[in-house]
């Protein structure tokens, strides 16, 4: 925990407090207890090996930019067996979904608990946008936010219960700072909640595109300083 909020603005490497949403794919939702016969701690290694890898061809070619076989290859199992676990494409989007936003809703938690200060909140939401581009990652909700005309109606709602979570989030920390008198009163905390997570993924995905985290920052930077009572 920090002991004075850093300046506004200032995006730059996540907080050592933070767990980083590159390294989130590797904590497990399910558990691999020693209990379980082995064949079930086995099926259940590679129904995980699926998501996370899942995650990441969304992450870097979204959900319609991959198929079974590709998948297949990459945990190293035979495309049948995908469809031990997952039935349908729709059955993995939508475990994958869940298990996401779940992991997102803990990072958000971590901060909440670890960053005193809004502002510090704030600079570390945006930064977990940041380190999955510094990865050449997109967010996986914003990849299936471009594919929603195409996903499942289960997924869709996915989608948009995540992007609920975070401006949620956002309009709490945001008001918490005007109650500290450390954002100005003259917003409106809901409205730039929704504008910040858009600035987020919209950022996030031009920047891919240009392949540097200048625009990134340049566009963040200018929302965070908004914010500030001082301005």
């Amino acid at each position: 925990m920090t002991d004075k909020p850093q300046e506004w603005g200032s995006i730059s490497c996540l907080a050592k407090q933070t767990m980083t949403i590159c390294n989130m794919q590797n904590k497990n939702i399910l558990p691999l207890t020693t209990n379980l016969p082995e064949g079930r701690v086995l099926d259940m290694d590679t129904r995980q090996a699926l998501l996370d890898n899942a995650a990441e061809l969304i992450r870097t070619r979204g959900y319609t930019g991959f198929s079974y076989a590709d998948l297949a290859e990459r945990v190293g199992i035979r495309k049948p067996s995908i469809h031990h676990h997952f039935p349908a494409k729709e059955d993995l989007g939508v475990a994958l979904l869940d298990q996401y936003i779940v992991q997102f809703e803990q990072l958000l938690e971590d901060i909440s608990r670890h960053e005193k200060y809004p502002s510090d909140q704030l600079r570390a939401f945006a930064n977990l946008y940041r380190s999955s581009l510094e990865q050449g990652w997109g967010c996986v909700c914003g990849m299936l936010a471009a594919d929603v005309d195409v996903v499942s109606p289960e997924i869709a709602v996915g989608v948009r219960r995540f992007m609920s979570m975070n401006q949620h989030w956002l309009t709490q920390v945001l008001e918490a700072g005007q109650q500290q008198k450390t954002v100005s009163d003259a917003i409106d905390s809901a409205a730039q909640a929704g504008m910040l997570l858009a600035v987020c993924q919209g950022a996030l995905l031009v920047a891919r595109a240009m392949r540097s985290v200048d625009g990134f920052d340049q566009a963040v930077n200018a929302v965070l300083k908004s914010f500030d009572q001082t301005n």
